[in-house]
């Protein structure tokens, strides 16, 4: 798949070159990271929320500890987990 989507790189790029290689291997890293967090953020707000946390509160100890999210983003997570 990575061989897949890096020619799909070069082909938008045009050509294949040092600074694209440095590039793709920095999105992957950042793509890769942003998953990572985002499991790591539901089961936080999980966790929060069987304690008894408001979304307001539970975005703010999830700020607190560098993961970037909005009161309104955790109050539609937990709409989601509840109505299922």
């Amino acid at each position: 798949m990575e061989k897949n989507l890096r020619r799909k790189c070069v082909e938008f790029h045009g050509h294949e070159c040092p600074g694209l290689a440095i590039g793709f291997k920095a999105a992957l890293v950042y793509v890769l990271d942003c998953v990572r967090n985002q499991k790591i953020a539901e089961s936080l707000i999980n966790e929060l929320a069987d304690d008894g946390l408001g979304p307001r509160r539970i975005a703010n100890i999830l700020n607190e500890q560098g993961i970037d999210i909005k009161y309104y983003q955790v109050a539609y997570r937990l709409k989601k987990r509840y109505k299922n």
